[in-house]
C-alpha cells in the first residue's frame, strides 16, 4: 500500500493528463494577454513587469512535462509555481499603485 504513494505523488507532480499541460499554458498565455491589455488601457507601460515571470512560468511548466527525474521534477514545479505566483501577485500590486 504504501510502496504505491511514492510513484503516485511523482505521477501527479507530472501531470500525467496532457489537457492539465494545456490548461496550464492556457491560463499562462491568458494572464500575459492581460498585462498586453492592461498596457492599452492603462497607458503604462509598467503593466508589462509580470510578463518575464509568467514566461519563467511557461519554461518551468515545459520542463515539468520534460523531466523524468523526481528531485527535478520538484525543482521544476517550484519554478513554474514561483513564477506563476510572483507575476499574479505583481500583477496586482502594480495595478494597485496605478491606482493611487
Amino acid at each position: 500500500m504504501f510502496d504505491d504513494l511514492p510513484r503516485r505523488i511523482v505521477d501527479t507532480g507530472r501531470l500525467a493528463n496532457p489537457l492539465n499541460h494545456r490548461i496550464f499554458a492556457v491560463v499562462l498565455a491568458v494572464l500575459v494577454v492581460l498585462c498586453v491589455i492592461a498596457t492599452a488601457t492603462r497607458s503604462s507601460l509598467l503593466t508589462l513587469a509580470p510578463v518575464p515571470l509568467y514566461l519563467l512560468g511557461a519554461f518551468g511548466l515545459w520542463q515539468v512535462r520534460r523531466t523524468s527525474a523526481p528531485p527535478r521534477l520538484l525543482g521544476w514545479w517550484v519554478v513554474l509555481l514561483s513564477g506563476t505566483l510572483g507575476g499574479f501577485w505583481l500583477m496586482g500590486f502594480i495595478a494597485n499603485a496605478l491606482d493611487r
